[in-house]
This record gives structure tokens, C-alpha cells and sequence, in this order.
């Protein structure tokens, strides 16, 4: 594995995503963050991880970050996961 590599990380975290693993997921999307903290499929995804975990002092951070990335999605992501 190339562990500077976002791309890798983010599949990664989408391949666990995907099997219910979502710890691993946040791990990995972390991970992708780490190295392209401006990334915001890695953001959103990671919401969508917390959000299956129930976090919801994270989803705010999401929130939050996704509203400087991306307005139109951090509006889709409040409407959907946290506002309910």
C-alpha cells in the first residue's frame, strides 16, 4: 500500500463503508485527510461513517468543515443526518 496516497485511503474507506465497517472507514477516511485535508468526497464520506456510528458531536465537525468545502453538501448533509 502507498500510505501517503489520499486516493488509496479514500477507497479504502469506501470499501469498508460499503461492508459495514464503519470505524475502519473513519480510520481510513482520516487517513485520506490527513494527506488532502481540503477533500471534501473524503469529508462527506467520513460524515456519512459518523453517522452510522451515531456520533453526533462529529457530525457537527463534518458540519462544519463541509460548509467551507462545499455548501451545497454540507446543506444535504444537514438535512439528511443531523437536523432529523
Amino acid at each position: 500500500m502507498q500510505p501517503d496516497n489520499a486516493g488509496i485511503w479514500y477507497d479504502l474507506g469506501n470499501t469498508y463503508y460499503n461492508t459495514k465497517r464503519y470505524a475502519h472507514a473513519v480510520h481510513a477516511y482520516r487517513d485520506a485527510l490527513r494527506i488532502q485535508p481540503e477533500n471534501p468526497d473524503a469529508w462527506y464520506s467520513l460524515g456519512l461513517a459518523y453517522a452510522r456510528l451515531d456520533e453526533r458531536d462529529r457530525m457537527s465537525e463534518i458540519y462544519q468543515t463541509l460548509r467551507k468545502l462545499d455548501p451545497a453538501r454540507a446543506e444535504r448533509y444537514f438535512n439528511t443526518y443531523i437536523l432529523p
